[in-house]
């Protein structure tokens, strides 16, 4: 039997259906409806079919489950130059002692996402979300106590974090399933939507409520003098508990256990032979896991997603974190010289924006485009953003306005807010690939290999432009070899991922078609 994404089955349809990126918008909608007509799994139409409702109770409670995880993993980032410095780190180490910190976390995911993914197609997304969205809640205050004690602990912290974070995978998993090939492009759209806005919202309670006892006289108590990292990671762990009560509250279970076919081990290191089927009934985890790998992977259009995921990752991690060191960097080595609220507040004017944007902007280019489209052009418009962040500020200056000034300001937070938009609705399109690469029993190990693959890589991205910002702040070398050059780098990851994209199959954007 011939796998539904075959290299086979896909030869003839990439040589009628593939669109070239740079073709006329007019050409892809057109190709777009003529390659789209039926869903590739049941064979409804599809291009004009009426958009199914959304399970709004549901999406609401994994838009704040999503939300408080991410939050969790980012409100650290504006004050760890600060935090690193207090603890010794030196400012020609802070970006690779910052970065230590960062890859700490992902660590942690590489241990942990793929046990989780499959964790969730052997038990069920529901307890899987759960207990990870509760273990964040631990993690966090033991990150909040490590911030004033060592480097050491703080990076243990943030590790075993990440080790117990399955909630990604799993939540990815779960609207995939309580949608269709009609809504699930914008059910995924805002899902992503909450988990940028965790992005922002978490860095931007990390640079408001950081030092509070310097900031704000009522919360000048010994506690937070002694720890006055703490209150940021205390907000979002008290998130982290209201999300898995909601969660315990209206998230119903959608893993259907009736199709799970027991097979032996010995089939399971066959891919085609369990194509269809769970083997995560039978086998202990660290087994099944080993055996999920060329299930998954032998089939050429689900390595290039999970490609795609790992390379948009890295531009994602890589200008997260070096975004954050650049702003709060001394202006006479380069950076801007920001404090905590100031950094903040940056991170607060794109968040809300992306938050308000980012489904509307994604509907109106998906019918017009194409998924595939749409990423490639939201790729690039993501690399110019990235490229052109540090160049900002020497703008101004030939034009005689100061890093702090308002113009400086405002062509910044614009130039960011577009480049963090853009990079949202290529998260979007991806998730919607990966969930559309695999059958429902593959699902939640899909999305588990994807973010331990990713998470192997982020362990060491961090660390990697931290060390390359460190080697270049403050030099006298010529753009683009000076602090630009990180950004660089990370734009050209970007533009990498906008070409992965054009060799993936128009079938892509339609749901998987089960074997039979």
């Amino acid at each position: 039997m011939t796998s539904p994404w075959s290299s086979e089955g896909r030869a003839a349809e990439n040589d009628e259906a593939e669109v070239q990126l740079f073709e006329t918008g007019a050409d892809a909608a057109s190709k777009l409806d003529a390659g789209s007509k039926l869903d590739g799994r049941n064979g409804a139409s599809t291009s004009r079919r009426p958009q199914t409702p959304l399970p709004i109770p549901q999406i609401a409670t994994v838009f704040v489950l999503m939300f408080a995880n991410s939050a969790v993993s980012t409100a650290p980032f504006p004050f760890l130059p600060f935090m690193v410095a207090d603890l010794g780190v030196s400012l020609e180490e802070t970006g690779s002692a910052v970065g230590l910190i960062a890859g700490a976390r992902f660590a942690g995911n590489l241990l942990g996402s793929w046990i989780w993914g499959i964790a969730a197609d052997r038990w069920g997304r529901r307890p899987c979300i759960l207990l990870s969205v509760g273990s964040q809640c631990i993690c966090s205050l033991f990150f909040a106590y490590a911030t004033s004690k060592s480097l050491a602990l703080a990076s243990f912290a943030r590790f075993l974090g990440g080790a117990l974070n399955g909630a990604v995978p799993a939540c990815k998993t779960y609207v995939g399933e309580i949608t269709d090939a009609t809504n699930s492009g914008l059910a995924m759209t805002i899902i992503t939507a909450s988990y940028g806005a965790g992005l922002v919202i978490g860095p931007a309670l990390g640079g408001f409520l950081s030092s509070p006892a310097d900031k704000y006289p009522a919360l000048d108590t010994p506690v937070l003098r002694a720890y006055p990292y703490a209150l940021p990671m205390v907000i979002v762990a008290a998130m982290c508990t209201v999300a898995a009560l909601l969660g315990w509250i209206f998230l119903e279970e959608t893993l259907d256990r009736s199709k799970a076919a027991k097979v032996s081990t010995v089939e399971l290191v066959d891919a085609k032979a369990t194509e269809g089927r769970n083997p995560a009934t039978l086998s202990p985890l660290p087994a099944v896991c080993l055996a999920w790998l060329p299930r998954l992977l032998h089939d050429p259009t689900r390595f290039t997603v999970v490609l795609l995921y790992v390379v948009i990752s890295i531009q994602g991690i890589g200008y997260d974190e070096m975004y954050n060191v650049w702003l709060a960097a001394p202006v006479e080595v380069g950076g801007m010289g920001y404090d905590t609220n100031e950094i903040g507040l940056t991170l607060i004017v794109y968040g809300v924006v992306q938050i308000s944007v980012t489904a509307v902007v994604f509907q109106f280019l998906e019918r017009r485009l194409g998924m595939k489209l749409v990423f490639q052009w939201m790729a690039m418009v993501t690399a110019f953003g990235i490229f052109a962040t540090p160049l900002i500020p020497r703008a101004a200056a030939a034009l005689g306005y100061g890093p702090r000034s308002t113009v400086t300001w405002l062509a910044l937070v614009t130039t960011v807010t577009i480049s963090r938009v853009s990079n949202g609705i290529t998260f979007v399109v991806q998730a919607v690939f990966g969930n559309n690469s695999v059958g429902q029993l593959d699902r939640g190990a899909m999305n588990g290999l994807s973010m331990t693959i990713v998470a192997a890589v982020r362990s060491v991205t961090p660390l990697f432009f931290g060390w390359t910002f460190g080697v270049t702040l403050g030099t006298d070398r010529p753009w683009p070899l000076d602090s630009s050059l990180t950004f660089t780098m990370i734009a050209l990851v970007m533009l990498h991922a906008s070409h992965i994209c054009g060799g993936l199959p128009r079938s892509i954007e339609q749901s998987y078609n089960e074997p039979t």
